[in-house]
């Protein structure tokens, strides 16, 4: 399809469904790079679905499932406000309250989705944001481009977010756009190969973040981006066997003249040091001097946050209230004085146990879950662009879920935005073609009934 084509076809698009595409389009292109416009995109989303919750012959249909995915959503800032309520309003309470608040916005932007969105909305908005994000990377890795994050360095890009969650997220829009890879093929050999060298960029931010949570998904994303290659037909088996010995043979020769096996080998020995030191029995001097370091401080606040859930089992200590419940643990002698200078454990899991006990594990864990049980089901369907939208949002959760082992991925307001934003189109659009089908179906019924 050539550029005169497509502007055609772009033409012939209502006006919501262009206002809708550009906010995307601004969204994926700028929540890596400018600080708030993120946010301000989210806003406009809201107040746009709760216009249409005030204007009757605006509403959408929606079905108990949807709803029920929406409570989930929802219960997540009660079990918050339960959690303050048993434990106290911490100093850090009014951040984490608007942050947490944020789960409610779902609905209204989940609404606005679901009456207006396209697929082809989130491959193209995908498709730029990797364009924008990785050419940026490039260059701020060469010099070329400003700093954004005061913790950014030359030897690993981070965009104006942390460095980790950089590489996550480019990681993830590079698995979006793999989803989306069927539909570029069906544009013509141009848009394919853009949408290609868009992925190239997607992978090299990544490795350039030098973000070991992303490196250790690469091979669960890396089977599911080739099950959904597979299955979109995109190249034949004899061309996909091809590539992937070139990326091996590529790996082989590039990789050890890289960061990463340093990076990896610093990791593993970082590990043996920390538990040659006899960290699980007792905390002597040698011990300390290894928790002071990335691994062992993660290990350190990772038995912290499961010494405050033992104590704190049913609502925690209060989401906020990690530092302050930490410190009195290091007044105890149970923990070290590095994890004090931090505000959650970099652990999502051990994080929602410490700071809202088992019920805000089981909140976490239904966030997560409920979706995908709606993309593992799409991924079965007869329909290539359904079974791609399920691929998009398996994709997305199992890499929330891998990465929070790592970090605490919705104590950061970029990585709780994503979420809120591709789980809103992604659901949206697989609920609408589930419609779709079910109506075809009643009134192909309905034809065959004899009158």
């Amino acid at each position: 399809m050539s550029g005169t084509e497509v502007q055609g076809k772009l033409a012939q698009i209502a006006w919501p469904q262009r206002i809708l595409m550009t906010i995307l389009v601004v969204y994926f292109c700028s929540f890596l790079l400018l600080e708030n416009l993120d946010s301000e995109s989210l806003v406009v989303l809201v107040l746009w679905g709760l216009a249409l919750l005030a204007v009757p012959r605006w509403r959408v249909s929606t079905t108990g499932e949807e709803k029920r995915i929406w409570l989930v959503f929802a219960l997540m800032f009660v079990v918050v406000l339960a959690s303050w309520g048993v434990a106290g309003f911490p100093e850090e309470g009014e951040r984490m309250a608007d942050r947490f608040a944020r789960f409610l916005l779902f609905v209204p932007v989940y609404l606005v989705m679901r009456r207006y969105a396209q697929p082809w909305m989130l491959w193209w908005a995908v498709l730029c944001g990797l364009l924008v994000a990785g050419s940026w990377g490039i260059g701020e890795y060469l010099g070329i481009a400003p700093e954004l994050h005061e913790e950014a360095k030359r030897s690993r890009v981070s965009g104006a977010v942390n460095p980790i969650h950089y590489g996550m997220l480019m990681l993830l829009m590079t698995g979006l756009l793999a989803a989306g890879g069927g539909y570029f093929r069906s544009l013509g050999k141009f848009w394919f190969g853009l949408a290609l060298f868009a992925s190239f960029l997607g992978l090299l931010g990544c490795l350039m973040s030098l973000s070991r949570g992303a490196w250790f998904y690469l091979p669960v994303w890396g089977l599911l981006v080739l099950w959904g290659i597979r299955r979109q037909q995109i190249f034949s088996t004899k061309a996909l066997v091809g590539m992937l010995a070139g990326v091996i043979i590529l790996a082989a020769v590039v990789l050890p003249f890289t960061v990463i096996p340093a990076k990896i080998q610093v990791t593993w020995a970082a590990l043996q040091a920390y538990q040659e030191s006899g960290a699980m029995l007792h905390r002597s001097e040698t011990h300390k001097g290894v928790a002071d370091v990335s691994v062992g401080t993660r290990l350190e606040m990772w038995q912290a946050a499961w010494q405050l859930f033992l104590e704190n089992p049913v609502l925690g200590v209060g989401p906020g209230g990690f530092k302050r419940a930490s410190t009195e643990l290091f007044e105890r002698g149970d923990t070290v004085e590095h994890v004090l200078y931090f505000s959650h454990p970099h652990n999502e899991y051990l994080d929602f146990m410490a700071s809202m006990g088992t019920a805000g594990l089981i909140a976490l864990l239904a966030v997560y879950l409920m979706p995908l049980m709606v993309f593992i089901r799409a991924l079965r369907s007869d329909r290539d662009e359904v079974a791609a939208l399920g691929l998009a949002g398996t994709l997305v959760v199992v890499g929330y879920l891998h990465y929070g082992v790592t970090s605490s991925l919705l104590e950061r307001t970029t990585m709780m935005g994503f979420y809120l934003v591709t789980m809103g189109v992604i659901l949206s659009l697989i609920f609408q073609r589930r419609d779709a089908s079910e109506t075809g179906a009643q009134q192909s019924i309905s034809n065959r009934t004899p009158q």
